[in-house]
């Protein structure tokens, strides 16, 4: 249409998607992987690029899961998202993606005065203007506008009054993050407290009376459960340590809203399927059963779309599953595992459904509320739309304002205007008045607001294939009853990823690609040791305890890093041997566990020995610092490893009696993907930037600050990977 709004809701085509290929559906393969989604496709390349046989079978017709859009001709043109569309400062595997493909991104708008609206029985009680950060917001420092547009005419005029701090508001979201600061992100059932937290909903501790204010308080958590990366629940759908995991392993205050990409995210499946090939995705294939072999390998059977009875069974080595919890209960699982290993596995997908989400973006020829002073950013309790975000291209043109439909109230329109008795056309022209008055409600220009040249509405629970969005969430007492074995733990040659089951940004783009990896880095470890090696070179036999007693060693206190940075030695059980010390981002307790290792049987030449002398990589002269500290490197002998640097107060040699080096063949070098700390902003002091040992816990510092998405590698002893 070239005029009036056009309201668009029939499924997209595919961006920029390969040629269709028709190919013969393979037979064998080396790894089956069920799920063409990001983390899906990024274990595939992995697996590929390690000389793997890879088959990825998708049930929908298309690939990309919730990363998925179209373009727009709006304006100047464009993409809208319609399922993730943002980045994190912090997230280091996606910002290294967008790199590697040369994907340009650019900041979200925040020029101007974002809205934050409080309604009391349906009426507004109060309306302020604030930055249009809302990790601000949670935590009590909301700052007032501070960025404005050099072309806004109308900055001056008046308006809302800035937001003030307030001390309440950030007493209940900061109690939320002190618990947090507790969870295990890779391991939420071993949390102090675990079983409590676990028995209460994330509702019933809001409600406690030390969390009780008056007026705008207590909607800030409950949107976050709702609208929050991890959301689309009702905080009464959720348990406390759950909603507490979500902040420690994806946590809001990292701003991952931060920078949207040129071309949108929905362009990034079809350049991973080109790269890998044709003769390697297969969509519309849902995958019906998997059968463990008993001499190893799998066997995966699925259906041919658009072929009633017609089936295709792969035999391979090993099966990634990766989709989300929920939708493995569509597969029939014949395992070698006993039935109680296998109620587990059943009870973690039953407990964590996918979160209730639909993505609606009103586009407009123009982001027109910017030249009136305003970002597009809003937040309050309006009954449809509780946040909304500018997500226009750098120019402004098309001008384009994003939100969600979320938990309970998408619940209700889904089940109003359900698919079976009306179209989609029909459900999007219901919608529309819903969402854009809410929009009016925020930035005013009634008129303008209500006609956008298009209006799109995504709802991701009437997707088959998808089940919801942002991600899963585990009610009452999932984690601690089915987690340790249900949520990820390898099934002989059965393998889990998707970013629901990532520890790092799980929800997020950054955690399928981190779940991808780790699932390949699975399945090919497990390739290194085979029966036939095993009976003529066995292996040493290796204890191992995860340690999450510390000393403190060393703080940057007061050396003016823009990050806190803090680091423990280990106190291992009697007789364990420490592979590195362990460090975080933050100065609270220590909140995640090294390995300590043991051996009980030798084979060969011994496994663990001390190392020769030790070279310091940095320490911290100059910083200004109340503490003096450094860092060292073990120097092993030949033909062994060390899995991790240690700190010492000061700068004198280390000299411990109980770190080990490990025996080459017992270890793999991995890339080290998580950066923990650097003192940038420490201007005098070297500059240096700190990693975490995937699986051991420990850390390696590199001088320097490298460049976003560098992964160092380091060893990891075979023992530690799943």
């Amino acid at each position: 249409m070239a005029l009036g709004t056009a309201s668009v809701a029939q499924s997209p085509p595919p961006v920029d998607a390969p040629a269709a290929t028709v190919v013969a559906d393979p037979t064998t393969a080396d790894v089956v992987i069920v799920g063409a989604g990001l983390s899906g496709l990024i274990a595939a390349r992995e697996l590929k690029q390690s000389g793997k046989r890879v088959v990825v079978l998708e049930a929908n017709d298309r690939i990309g899961g919730r990363m998925y859009g179209q373009r727009t001709g709006v304006g100047a043109g464009g993409f809208l998202d319609l399922g993730g569309q943002w980045v994190g400062k912090t997230q280091y595997d996606m910002k290294a993606l967008v790199a590697e493909l040369g994907i340009t991104p650019f900041p979200s708008y925040e020029g101007g005065r974002g809205i934050q609206v409080h309604l009391k029985d349906g009426k507004e009680d109060s309306r302020t203007v604030f930055d249009g950060d809302v990790a601000h917001l949670l935590e009590g420092d909301c700052l007032p506008p501070h960025s404005f547009p050099p072309d806004a005419v109308n900055c001056k005029a008046a308006y809302p009054p800035d937001c003030e701090k307030d001390p309440q508001e950030a007493a209940v979201w900061r109690e939320l993050l002190e618990i947090s600061r507790k969870v295990h992100g890779d391991r939420p059932w071993d949390t102090p407290e675990a079983t409590d937290l676990d028995n209460k909903t994330f509702a019933q501790w809001l409600a406690l009376p030390e969390n009780q204010f008056p007026g705008y308080t207590p909607w800030l958590p409950t949107m976050q459960s709702r609208i929050g990366g991890a959301g689309g629940f009702e905080p009464s759908q959720v348990s406390l340590l759950h909603m507490a995991w979500t902040q420690r392993v994806g946590p809001q205050s990292e701003t991952p809203e931060y920078w949207l990409l040129c071309g949108g995210a929905g362009q990034i499946p079809a350049i991973l399927h080109t790269q890998l090939g044709p003769g390697v995705v297969f969509t519309r294939r849902p995958v019906r059963r998997i059968e463990q072999r008993p001499t190893g390998g799998v066997i995966v059977t699925a259906d041919i779309g658009g072929e009633p009875g017609k089936q295709v069974t792969i035999t391979a080595k090993a099966v990634i599953v990766a989709i989300p919890p929920s939708l493995r209960n569509r597969i029939t699982f014949k395992t070698l595992a006993d039935a109680e290993t296998m109620a587990k596995y059943k009870g973690f997908a039953d407990g964590s459904p996918m979160g209730s989400m639909a993505k609606v973006h009103a586009v407009y020829e123009t982001a027109f509320w910017r030249k009136d002073c305003l970002s597009g950013s809003g937040a309050g309790n309006f009954e449809t739309c509780e946040f909304v975000a500018d997500s226009s291209p750098p120019g402004g043109s098309p001008g384009i304002l994003t939100s969600f439909i979320a938990a309970d109230r998408n619940d209700e329109l889904t089940k109003k205007y359900p698919p079976e008795k009306y179209t989609n056309q029909q459900i999007t022209d219901l919608i529309k008045p819903l969402v854009l008055r809410d929009f009016a409600r925020f930035f005013g220009h009634e008129e303008e607001i209500s006609k956008p040249k298009e209006f799109v509405y995504w709802n991701w629970n009437t997707k088959e294939w998808t089940g919801g969005a942002f991600t899963t969430h585990l009610g009452r007492n999932i984690w601690t009853d089915y987690g340790e074995v249900g949520w990820r733990e390898p099934l002989g040659d059965i393998f889990w990823a998707g970013t629901e089951t990532s520890d790092v940004w799980p929800g997020y783009f950054d955690g399928a690609i981190h779940a991808g990896k780790a699932a390949a880095l699975r399945v090919l470890s497990g390739w290194y040791w085979t029966a036939e090696a095993d009976k003529s070179c066995p292996r040493p036999i290796i204890d191992v305890a995860r340690v999450d007693t510390f000393t403190e060693v060393y703080s940057d206190k007061g050396s003016g890093a823009t990050l806190d940075g803090v680091f423990y030695r280990p106190l291992p059980p009697s007789g364990y041997s420490i592979l590195g010390d362990y460090g975080q981002g933050n100065r609270s307790k220590p909140t995640g566990t090294v390995a300590a290792v043991h051996v009980r049987q030798e084979s060969g030449a011994a496994a663990l020995v001390a190392p020769i002398t030790w070279v310091q990589i940095w320490n911290d002269i100059h910083s200004g610092g109340s503490q003096n500290g450094s860092f060292w490197q073990a120097i092993p002998p030949e033909g062994y490893v060390t899995c991790g640097h240690v700190v010492q107060r000061g700068y004198n040699m280390p000299a411990i009696n109980n770190f080990a080096c490990l025996r080459i063949d017992l270890a793999k070098p991995l890339p080290a993907t998580e950066l923990i700390w650097t003192n940038q902003g420490s201007a005098k002091a070297a500059p240096v930037s700190v990693y975490r040992v995937p699986y051991a816990g420990t850390f390696v510092a590199v001088p320097g600050y490298p460049a976003p998405g560098t992964k160092p590698e380091v060893w990891v002893p075979r023992v530690l990977i799943p």
